[in-house]
């Protein structure tokens, strides 16, 4: 039997768990994470899903940071059976369990983000940071017809959504925000990635698209049948205003950071994924420039 200690984890999960026990399965095992679906009665969608992460990995909704290097050396694998009980996670069962002691998990709670009073700041870190760092890391290379096809229907569903946005036109962003919905490769397809950047943005308290906070959980919620558990989580955590670290960091900055509090968060974000972040920069952007009345920027999808 193996045992860790949570060093970190998210205040409201902490305070979900330790008002009940809980059990579910192991969903996926990666080298640096590990991610739990909560099967116990009372729990939906985005809490059912719990993320474990390394000594270095990010925190962020539902995360919990433990003291391991690798999840590859667990002696578990997906379906296996997980139990909390007060203060400690049981992930697969004898001896092949892992045993989390959550005891003296430190709790870990967004900040809150605000939009300015005045937008000259965000306006600025946009035009002269974000839009000509999304320009310069465009990818590279042959691209597939697929591939190219796939990039077009990005670009149209966040530029249709941004413009539906500005105009007021509801049914017209549902329709982008549908179309954007699980589309892409890989664990969190791009089009959930720019869907959670905008959200991110979008979200933020006194943001001047307020109004649509209930349109943004209307698309979270549709999330749940068009794409994958994870990057349905991700989505709508982010529809209601949560989101991962380095995320909300950049967030702050475009809105009250210098240029290179802007770069220096950018680059973290950037870094998440083979592709995510700049796919969640993206949404950030056009969320960015939905907030400023319209956008004026490079195409960089």
């Amino acid at each position: 039997m193996l045992h860790c200690k949570a060093l970190s984890a998210d205040a409201r999960l902490l305070e979900a768990l330790h008002q009940r026990q809980a059990t579910g399965v192991v969903l996926s095992v990666f080298t640096r994470a590990m991610n739990v679906l909560w099967t116990h009665d009372g729990v939906t969608a985005p809490d059912a899903l719990v993320a474990l992460v390394g000594a270095q990995g990010e925190l962020g909704p539902n995360v919990v940071q433990v003291d391991a290097s690798s999840f590859e050396q667990w002696p578990v694998a997906p379906q296996a059976a997980v139990q909390y009980i007060p203060h400690c996670l049981h992930v697969g069962r004898g001896a092949q369990a892992v045993v989390v002691d959550m005891a003296h998990a430190q709790p870990w709670q967004q900040p809150v983000l605000v939009y300015p009073q005045n937008s000259q700041t965000l306006q600025r870190n946009l035009t002269e940071v974000l839009w000509p760092a999304l320009e310069a890391t465009k990818p590279e290379g042959e691209i597939s017809a697929i591939q190219v096809h796939t990039q077009q229907r990005l670009r149209q569903g966040i530029q249709g959504l941004a413009q539906s946005l500005v105009q007021g036109d509801e049914a017209a962003a549902l329709t982008s925000a549908k179309g954007l919905l699980g589309l892409g490769m890989g664990l969190t397809p791009a089009g959930d990635d720019m869907l959670l950047g905008l959200f991110a943005v979008c979200t933020v308290c006194n943001c001047p698209l307020s109004r649509w906070q209930p349109f943004f959980a209307q698309v979270a919620h549709l999330s749940r049948s068009a794409t994958n558990v994870i990057s349905s989580a991700g989505v709508e955590h982010a529809a209601h205003g949560r989101m991962r670290a380095s995320l909300a960091a950049l967030v702050h900055a475009l809105m009250h950071g210098s240029q290179e509090e802007c770069r220096q968060c950018l680059e973290l974000v950037l870094d998440i994924g083979s592709s995510s972040g700049r796919d969640m920069a993206v949404g950030m952007a056009y969320g960015c420039a939905v907030c400023l009345g319209g956008w004026g920027g490079p195409e960089p999808c």
